[in-house]
């Protein structure tokens, strides 16, 4: 829009997402992957790409604390004989990889289902079992998560007030994945109607004593 080019240089992939058009991903050096940000985290192919997205916190210390970690080791790739190299797989993706990895990573791109970064265990036993295996296919809610998902007070506030309103907000932002905005009018809704319910129980008891 501006006509003006820069470089934009973090190890946080949670914070480059929203500032690059383009992301190219660097291992000690070498470009691994490049891609647009949504095609990125979107499909991360490289090994090394999902380990740096399965490291983005989540603002969530139970979900934080259950989340299995993608941990990359460099020891699955055989490059003695089939040499590596920055190969063009189309959608503006490039990866770095041999012939083998690149046929791979083209069957996966063109399956056209995204892949999964970020997994969260129900308990530290499943952690342990899943951080070993390779977590792919799904949408992740956290990362693809839209900017205006913040779960405000007021949702929760108005939600209180007008708690039918608010469960079919709820609903609705659920539905397209605004996870935050949707728990705060769940909880609105649901306190509404809890002080309803003592209202009125209320009310029934003091009409019930009065005609005794």
């Amino acid at each position: 829009e501006m006509g003006v080019t820069y470089l934009f240089i973090a190890h946080d992939l949670s914070i480059v997402r929203f500032i690059s058009d383009r992301i190219a991903v660097i291992y000690k050096g070498d470009i691994v992957e490049i891609a647009t940000a949504e095609e990125l985290f979107d499909y991360p192919l490289h090994p090394y790409t999902r380990s740096l997205i399965s490291a983005i916190p989540i603002p969530d210390p139970q979900l934080e604390k259950n989340k299995v970690l993608f941990r990359y080791d460099p020891s699955v790739h055989d490059y003695s004989e089939d040499k590596p190299e920055m190969v063009y797989i189309g959608h503006g993706h490039y990866v770095f990889g041999n012939k083998k990895e690149i046929e791979e990573y083209k069957e996966i791109r063109e399956a056209g289902v995204p892949l999964k970064s970020v997994t969260i265990a129900e308990n530290q036993a499943e952690i342990m079992r899943l951080s070993d295996e390779d977590l792919l296919a799904g949408d992740d809610e956290f990362l693809s998560a839209p900017v205006h998902d913040t779960g405000s007070f007021w949702y929760g506030f108005f939600s209180f007030f007008l708690p039918i309103l608010g469960l079919i907000a709820g609903v609705v932002f659920r539905k397209h994945n605004y996870i935050r905005n949707y728990k705060s009018c769940k909880k609105g809704a649901i306190a509404g109607l809890i002080f309803r319910a003592v209202v009125i129980l209320l009310f029934v008891i003091l009409i019930l004593l009065a005609y005794r």
